[in-house]
């Protein structure tokens, strides 16, 4: 078995959603949302575990997270989701799988982390995904330019796994000043190939105030 090293993002802000505290800090009974990720990440026994927090708020995140804190890797995130992920990158110095997960997704589920890196491992690099269920319409000022064929389209979600040299090799390739929303997004840029696992329904992103109640109702079954 390679190495594995999971990255939790969890230094976004949050402007979608809203409230001052970072919506990873959300408490969900009575536990912070970045606890359900790390619970997840720890059961399947990775090499390490690297948590990116918000310039600042070390000690805050350490003092919630202090049942988890001397297995934890605290590394300080950036500006944009791509320089969390860089200074993360920084912080591995062997060869392996890493998985980059977003903290604001609470639900993934230790069988998806894993897919994901056995795939990662085949292949160098892999990504769930779901289908969409919906008709999906191009709009363009209020009004619909075309019907999209969505046999083809997918929703991304995370953990996103890579063999680390590609990924490292990928930031080294980019320009910094192109900005992605995801680690496919950076391979797809350069032409390299991305695979997929069967994503999961409730792998939720919290982005709005609304899927609060949503991700809370899941919790509770």
């Amino acid at each position: 078995m390679m190495d594995l090293y999971i990255v939790i993002l969890a230094s976004g802000i949050g402007k979608r959603f809203g409230e001052k505290t970072p919506k990873q800090l959300i408490r969900i009974n009575n536990q912070p949302l970045i606890e359900f990720s790390l619970k997840t990440a720890f059961s399947i026994n990775p090499t390490q575990i690297i948590l990116t927090y918000p310039p600042g708020m070390l000690i805050r995140f350490k003092k919630i997270l202090k049942a988890y804190s001397k297995s934890l890797k605290f590394v300080e995130g950036g500006e944009r989701r791509q320089d969390s992920v860089k200074n993360a990158l920084n912080a591995i110095d062997r060869e392996g799988i890493v998985l980059i997960h977003d903290s604001a997704r609470p639900l993934a589920s230790a069988n998806l982390f894993r897919q994901v890196y056995h795939k990662a491992r085949q292949y160098g690099a892999a990504i769930p995904v779901i289908p969409i269920p919906d008709t999906v319409k191009e709009v363009k000022e209020d009004r619909i330019i075309k019907t999209l064929n969505r046999d083809r389209l997918f929703l991304a979600q995370t953990p996103q796994g890579f063999r680390i040299s590609l990924l490292k090799s990928a930031f080294d390739d980019i320009d910094d000043s192109f900005t992605y929303t995801d680690e496919a997004f950076l391979f797809e840029k350069l032409g390299k190939s991305v695979y997929t696992v069967k994503g999961e329904r409730n792998n939720l992103k919290l982005t709005f105030k609304e899927d609060l109640d949503i991700i809370k109702s899941l919790i509770s079954l």
